[in-house]
Parts: structure tokens; sequence; C-alpha cells
């Protein structure tokens, strides 16, 4: 069963942010997108990538990259992710 979560419920759908932000998230979606990760991890026929990874922290990693999120941190993000993901 899905359930759909607010991303902050002290203010639901006035959340802060550009307006195609959608206040809620749906659990099942995320937990498929975990399963495939574990999926892709633990198949026996390497993918074709020298190495997948998943960048997770305890907020929402697109709202960092987002220029238009009240707490956007793009330049610092985007310089991040290319120098995890080119190592």
């Amino acid at each position: 069963m899905s359930a759909a979560l607010w991303w902050d419920p002290r203010v639901r759908e006035n959340l802060p942010g550009p307006p195609y932000a959608y206040p809620r998230f749906a659990t099942r979606p995320l937990g498929e997108a975990l399963r495939l990760g574990l999926g892709v991890a633990q198949n026996s026929n390497p993918p074709k990538v020298q190495r997948p990874c998943l960048i997770l922290n305890e907020n929402d990693p697109h709202d960092f990259i987002d220029p238009l999120q009240p707490d956007a941190r793009t330049e610092k993000i985007n310089t991040l992710l290319v120098e995890w993901l080119t190592r």
C-alpha cells in the first residue's frame, strides 16, 4: 500500500519553492526505486556502467540542485556531484 506524505507536515500544501513542486511524495515509488537499486547491486550480470550509485541524504537532493528552491545550493551541489560521479 502506498501513502502520500507531506514533505513538510507543518506547512502542508503551502510549501515554499517553485510552483511545480508537489507538496507530497508517495512512499511506494520511493520503495521501488530503492528495490531497483538493490536489484542492480545484487545482479550477477553487471550493468554497463562502471559503478552505479544512488546519492541519498536526509533531505531531498533535488531541492539542493533546483535554483528555484528557497534553500538551493546549486553551484556547490553540482560541483560535488560532478566530483563524486567522475572519480
